[in-house]
């Protein structure tokens, strides 16, 4: 992992109105939260948290020097729902990241160009003033998960909205003057069928989103849908069907004029998602919140790494510095803010990223892009070759069809897109 010119921070809002009965992200509905209270600790509260952590890192970036990690590249508002929140809360919590990094003012039109601030929405949270209030506090990217615009498929999910919310949704961004817009979407959900899939992909080209992802759902355990697969209760898509609606995604999106930049995302020339990049390239990234994940080079507070349930020991303090280190913050939201209160880290768990993992996990992240591996950046990087680090499993996978050469680079084939995760098990050490 090199360091990166600027940070890319993720912020984790793990409240929502209901949970999705796919969903294995930390996050609470706030029904559950009586007088919006969890443990005693006022949901309101959850900005300061944020915003303590946050500093925290800052400080201890600047007395390190540094200097490329208080430098802000993009920030992504996760959940749960962020919009779940009272638009006054969730802009405070924007502003006031926004504000900790050096030359960012207040407001959308002092926002650095290169900035990209991205929120994640549910269809029915939003209205216009919701949105305006949004844009006011310096976000620039809409992130909605629609999932699906066939009406009769969304309860059983578990979802809220309604396709007129998803329609009207992407009016009124559009209306309060965001040019920038995701469109999350799902296939393979029970009882979906191809056709079904179809009419969903044409409805969401009539909006012109600038970014669509589509994501075939994947059954998590502790989940609803967990229980009802292994119940034989969850009547899926056939393998053969996913695989036709995949292959029916890019290519309708291909034809729609959409660059297939990454397995599961498609982009407008110009519009690929600055920070999911981040993740795919294996460059270093900060999250704040409960659960949060964090992956650092050389400037892991030391307070982080004592403060961990779970850590490797013995450690010299040379390899804290020289080598990547990735980090998580406790997936509970009481445990997480009494943390912060009493001056301690959340962190609950820290490794070391070994040579040997970064280079496999530079290898499959890289792969999931269109553009894949340079082959020559991964010598440089890494001190070795791809044939060095990995005899023969290159030359083996280009025979199977699965991986192929294109000038300096290797890429996945168009095959291997949906079986991507049998290629990435052959770099692993």
């Amino acid at each position: 992992m090199f360091p990166s010119n600027a940070l890319a921070v993720y912020v984790h809002i793990p409240f929502c109105r209901q949970k999705c009965l796919y969903c294995d992200f930390y996050s609470l509905p706030l029904s559950s939260l009586k007088d919006r209270k969890m443990g005693g600790v006022e949901v309101k509260d959850y900005t300061t948290a944020v915003l303590k952590e946050l500093a925290t890192y800052l400080n201890f970036f600047h007395r390190s020097g540094a200097k490329n990690l208080l430098r802000l590249s993009s920030l992504y508002v996760g959940g749960g729902t962020p919009t779940s929140l009272p638009v006054e809360q969730l802009s405070a919590l924007i502003i006031g990241c926004l504000h900790k990094f050096a030359g960012v003012k207040e407001g959308i039109s002092k926002l650095d160009n290169g900035i990209e601030v991205t929120v994640e929405a549910n269809p029915e949270t939003i209205d216009e003033r919701y949105l305006t209030q949004l844009r006011k506090s310096g976000v620039n990217r809409l992130s909605l998960g629609v999932q699906s615009l066939d009406e009769g498929l969304l309860p059983a999910l578990g979802r809220r909205h309604t396709v007129v919310d998803s329609l009207r949704a992407v009016k009124q961004a559009r209306q309060t003057g965001f040019q920038n817009i995701n469109l999350d979407l799902i296939y393979g959900l029970p009882g979906q069928s191809l056709k079904s899939w179809q009419t969903t992909l044409e409805g969401v080209l009539e909006l012109y989103p600038e970014h669509i992802s589509g994501y075939c759902l994947k059954i998590e355990p502790d989940t609803p849908f967990y229980q009802l697969f292994c119940q034989g209760a969850l009547a899926l898509p056939e393998e053969d069907e996913e695989v036709a609606m995949f292959e029916c995604l890019v290519d309708r999106l291909h034809r729609a004029g959409y660059r297939h930049y990454e397995i599961a995302n498609f982009a407008r020339p110009g519009y690929e998602s600055v920070h999911n990049q981040v993740y795919w390239k294996n460059q270093e990234y900060l999250g704040l919140g409960p659960s949060a994940h964090s992956c650092l080079r050389g400037v892991l507070p030391s307070q982080v790494w004592k403060a961990s349930a779970n850590r490797e020991s013995g450690l010299e303090e040379r390899e804290l510095r020289s080598s990547p280190v990735r980090f998580a913050n406790y997936p509970d939201l009481t445990r997480y803010q009494r943390h912060l209160e009493s001056g301690h880290s959340p962190v609950e768990f820290a490794e070391v990223i070994k040579p040997e993992l970064e280079r496999a996990e530079t290898l499959f992240l890289g792969l999931r892009l269109r553009e894949g591996v340079s082959k020559s950046a991964f010598q440089q990087r890494f001190g070795l070759t791809l044939d060095q680090a990995y005899p023969g499993v290159r030359t083996q996978l280009i025979q199977r069809g699965l991986l192929q050469e294109e000038g300096e680079r290797i890429t996945l084939t168009s095959r291997a897109l949906f079986v991507a995760n049998e290629v990435f098990r052959e770099f692993l050490p």
